[in-house]
C-alpha cells in the first residue's frame, strides 16, 4: 500500500521543530537588538560633545545637562531658555553627568572648553562610563562596570 500524504504525527513534529529554531533565534535576536540600541545611545552622547562645543563657539557659550523633566540630554545656549540640542533616551535608559566638581551640568564657554567631566549611561543590561577631556574634548575609553573597554 503506498502513501501520498504525511501523517499526524509527522506534521506536528515538523510544527514542533519549527516552533524551536524560531523561539531559540527570537532569543538570540533579542540580545543583539539590546546591545545595538545601547551602542546607538553611547554613540549619540558621544557626538553631542563635538555638537555642544560648536554650539558654545557659535552663541558664546552653552550648558550640558540632563533633563530632570524628560531625561533626554540637552544642550541649551547661553541666555536660552529652551535646548538647543537634544539626545532623548530610550525606555529603560538613565545618563547621568558629572564633572569633577561634582556638578551635574557642564557649562562650555565661547572657546569651547569645559571642566573634564564623566558620562555614565545606565540600562537594562548594565552601565557604561566614559570620561572627556574639557580642553580637548577627547574621549577615554568607555568602561562598564566589570571594568571591560568598551569600543
Amino acid at each position: 500500500m503506498r502513501r501520498n500524504a504525511f501523517t499526524l504525527v509527522e506534521l506536528l513534529a515538523v510544527a514542533a521543530l519549527v516552533g524551536l529554531v524560531a523561539s531559540v533565534a527570537l532569543v538570540a535576536t533579542t540580545g543583539v537588538t539590546a546591545a545595538s540600541r545601547t551602542m546607538r545611545v553611547t554613540a549619540e552622547l558621544r557626538d553631542l560633545d563635538g555638537r555642544a562645543r560648536l554650539l558654545a563657539r557659535n552663541v558664546g557659550g552653552a550648558v550640558l545637562e540632563v533633563d530632570t523633566d524628560t531625561g533626554a540630554v540637552v544642550v541649551t545656549a547661553h541666555g536660552d531658555d529652551e535646548p538647543a540640542l537634544r539626545v532623548p533616551l530610550p525606555e529603560g535608559f538613565s545618563a547621568r553627568i558629572v564633572d569633577t566638581d561634582g556638578s551635574s551640568s557642564i557649562a562650555i564657554d565661547p572657546n569651547g572648553r569645559s571642566a573634564d567631566y564623566a558620562v555614565e549611561l545606565r540600562h537594562p543590561r548594565g552601565t557604561i562610563r566614559w570620561t572627556i577631556g574639557g580642553l580637548t574634548g577627547q574621549l577615554q575609553p568607555a568602561v562598564d562596570e566589570r571594568g571591560t573597554v568598551m569600543p
